[in-house]
């Protein structure tokens, strides 16, 4: 299985609308990555820094999971630039994409 993390860093006055994001922007990635082995999606606002009282380091964190590796990069070919220019929609942020594969 392969894990994609899309992560929007958080930084005081930035803007990000995780209601948008968890919804309508994930409607369209699951409709978009259906046929190209996505198994799940997860969204994770961040509350909270890992001292206290401080801000989240991310903003939100998006969690996409593949079957394969083959199937991820085939969906962000054909999909991608498309889903990308749907952020202004949700945020000012430029998200970090880290691809990982799930070992457990």
């Amino acid at each position: 299985m392969i894990r994609v993390s899309v992560m929007y860093p958080h930084s005081e006055g930035a803007r990000f609308d995780a209601n948008y994001y968890a919804k309508q922007h994930m409607d369209m990635v699951r409709e978009a990555f259906k046929d190209h082995g996505l198994v799940d999606i997860r969204v994770d606002r961040g509350v909270a820094g890992p001292k206290p009282k401080s801000p989240p380091i991310y903003a939100c964190v998006g969690t996409l999971t593949f079957e394969t590796m083959e199937g991820y990069k085939e969906a962000f070919r054909v999909h991608g630039k498309r889903l990308f220019e749907d952020l202004p929609n949700f945020t000012d942020i430029e998200p970090v994409v880290q691809v990982n594969e799930a070992v457990l």
